[in-house]
């Protein structure tokens, strides 16, 4: 009888005990959390010690910065004291609006500039907390610009003024000089002065004033002055001028009014003259 051998297999199962992470019995808790975290918990070894190098250097670009030099930006619930501390670390002045000093910024006649433009942004300075030297620039900017737009004006003005002038020159004709004295002598008596007519003649026009004094010096007698003595017709010359100037420096009753301060003696020889003069 055959012997029958029974062959049993024995099935073994190997069970692999699980690798150790490399940072196990090493770490604490929390920087284990932190590698879970950045997703390096499961990471080789050699990969997680590249990302650290690479991090390891940007990091480098700070440090050994001073203190003084790194700022942290005050979160938006951030106490008012701690964001003055922020903003005096970037060149804001402590004491707000008075710390921003304009007075390197003058006037053309070298005087210490007053513009209510200057004084809008030492305000707006101190409320947006500007670097001294930002707030500087602006308000030289300011100044230049202001300035710019001045002369501007002042040749638009000019250029007005000369049309106006040659438009009342030929109005008036040969009586040009004439005329302006009688003008400028209604305006004198009329208590007028010089600033104020040039503020109307800008905003009614130079040859309108003028036609208007020369106006109503006819209707006071200022003419009287300007035109030939004895009778003559038309108006004083330069020559008549002149001779009537010598005339009465040659009239002692004259010359003592005149001397005795005479308004109208004043008045008439300031006439001749600027009739002499053209």
């Amino acid at each position: 009888m055959a012997e029958e051998q029974t062959t049993t297999t024995a099935q073994t199962t190997t069970t692999t005990a699980p690798v150790a992470k490399w940072y196990e019995g090493k770490a604490d808790a929390e920087t284990v959390g932190y590698l879970q975290n950045k997703g390096l918990a499961d990471k080789p070894l050699e990969e997680v010690a590249l990302t650290a190098i690479r991090s390891h250097r940007e990091a480098e670009k700070f440090i050994g910065a001073p203190a003084n030099e790194i700022l942290r930006v005050p979160k938006a619930d951030a106490d008012e004291a701690t964001v003055k501390a922020f903003w005096e670390k970037l060149g804001a002045p402590a004491n707000g609006k008075e710390g921003y000093d304009f007075s390197s910024i003058k006037a053309a006649d070298g005087s210490p500039l007053a513009s209510p433009a200057i004084d809008a942004v030492r305000e707006i300075a101190a409320e947006l907390h500007l670097p001294k030297d930002a707030a500087l620039r602006i308000a030289n900017r300011i100044v230049k610009l202001e300035a710019d737009r001045a002369t501007e004006t002042d040749t638009v003005r000019q250029g007005q003024l000369a049309e106006q002038k040659a438009a009342l020159a030929k109005n008036w004709g040969p009586n040009a000089a004439v005329n302006l004295v009688i003008a400028q002598s209604a305006a004198a008596k009329l208590g007028i002065a010089p600033e104020a007519v040039t503020a109307l003649e800008s905003v009614v026009g130079y040859d309108k004033v003028m036609e208007m004094f020369r106006v109503v010096g006819t209707k006071i007698g200022e003419d009287r002055f300007v035109v030939p003595p004895a009778g003559g017709t038309g108006v004083m010359t330069r020559e008549a001028a002149v001779a009537r100037m010598d005339e009465l420096k040659a009239d002692t009753a004259w010359r003592d009014r005149y001397l005795a301060g005479g308004a109208a003696e004043k008045r008439e020889m300031a006439s001749l003259v600027a009739v002499a003069a053209g």
